[in-house]
Formats: C-alpha cells, structure tokens, sequence
C-alpha cells in the first residue's frame, strides 16, 4: 500500500488532501492511482453483502453525505462499479474540519462519494483524546503517539509516530500501522525514510497499502508525513 519520491505520489484510492494544522503550513495528501482488478478466470463479481452496505452508508452518514446521494453510490457498488473516489478522480470540492483531536481534510468527488485524512493534534490540557490507541501529547518539543490516518468509503489505513518539527526536524519510532476494507484483504507497510530534515529534504515517513475487494476493485498506494522546520504535513 506505500519509495519514490513523496512529490511522486499523486494519485489514489482513500484520499488526497490538504488541509492546516495548527499554523502550519498546508498538509498535503497524496495517493498513488488505483485500477481495477482483472476477475478470476470463470469467477463472477461478489456483490457487497446488506450489512457491508449498511457500514458503508453509515459511514456515509458520518461525513454528511444526504440519503439522495447515498442511494446512488449503493447503486453503483450493487452495479459493480466503483465509486469516484476510488479511481484517482480529480475532486470537486476539498475542505478542512477542525476536530476534537485531529484536522480533517475532506475531498468531494463529482459523483458525491468523498475521501478524508485525518492528523492527530496533541490536546489541549483537559482535553481526553479520541481513543485509547492514539494519544498524541505534547512531551518537550515533541509530539508523540500520533496517528495519521487515511481513508474512503470502504477502506481505511493509518500509522503511529513522533514528530518534531523545530530545528532540527526530526521523526521517530514508526509503528502501530494497520488496515481495513470491507469485503476484503489489505496490507500495509512502511518506514521512516528520512529521521532528521537535512540538505535533500524534511524529515519523512511512509506507508504503503494494497487493497482488494469483492473481487473486482484492487488499489495500491502510499501516504506519510514530512516534517521541516515550523510545519509538518501529510502527503
């Protein structure tokens, strides 16, 4: 699922954003092109299951998509077509949400399905973060345990690390990566490329994913983080 260069990376199957967090500059997410996936010889194309559908309009919900819209992407996942944001599509509409512990970037496509990145923030004091899993914090002129995740409308991927982006910039401890699609198998793998921000660059880390399912959509990709002196961002 993710080693070009991050400026190479620009197409994909969960999302491509940018967004702003904290004063930093822009983030920018970036996936790389997704095909469609040859059926088995003498196979026919699986169909998502009701309650596959049910999560997948659920989740819809979860990111205001209306009941209109929502009726004609479970019509094409019945037809055995994938959604826009599925296929690289060029978005029609990107906008930033300011969450309880993340920033949000959120990619329209033309047909109404949509893609988003989330960037985990350390909280403010008093603030509980959104899971037990990550708990990004504010540990000297770090931030730690901070998952970067990526996501569609049926599949999600997502990483842990530490960064620290005043001089010199730096990323540490890649882990807790993982996966999921529904109605079928994914993969993920990755590293920090780059700990420290010097002459070739900012500091980097990646994850690679492949995923496939109801045997008619595959899709592989890469997303990470790179940090320089006074701004991180995701790619």
């Amino acid at each position: 699922m993710r080693i070009p260069s991050p400026g190479s990376r620009n197409k994909g199957v969960l999302l491509k954003t940018k967004s702003t967090l904290f004063t930093a500059a822009l983030p920018i997410l970036a996936l790389l092109s997704v095909g469609l996936a040859a059926p088995a010889q003498a196979a026919s194309p699986q169909s998502p299951t009701p309650s596959e559908l049910d999560r997948v309009r659920a989740t819809m919900t979860s990111v205001g998509i209306d009941s209109s819209t929502q009726d004609s992407l479970i019509g094409k996942l019945e037809a055995h077509q994938p959604l826009d944001s599925m296929t690289g599509a060029t978005p029609v509409r990107t906008y930033t949400e300011e969450l309880a512990t993340s920033t949000r970037t959120i990619k329209v496509f033309a047909d109404g399905s949509r893609s988003w990145v989330d960037l985990e923030r350390a909280p403010e004091a008093g603030v509980l973060t959104r899971s037990a899993m990550t708990n990004c914090a504010t540990s000297g002129a770090w931030k730690v345990n901070c998952r970067i995740d990526i996501s569609d409308l049926v599949s999600s991927a997502w990483f842990v690390i530490d960064y620290k982006a005043v001089a010199p910039a730096q990323l540490r401890d890649f882990r807790g990566k993982g996966c999921q699609i529904l109605g079928g198998t994914c993969n993920v793998n990755g590293k920090i490329e780059r700990a420290t921000q010097n002459s070739a660059g900012p500091a980097w880390a990646y994850l690679n994913y492949n995923v496939s399912t109801w045997t008619w959509i595959g899709a592989s990709g890469q997303f990470g983080i790179r940090v320089s002196n006074g701004g991180v961002s995701t790619y």
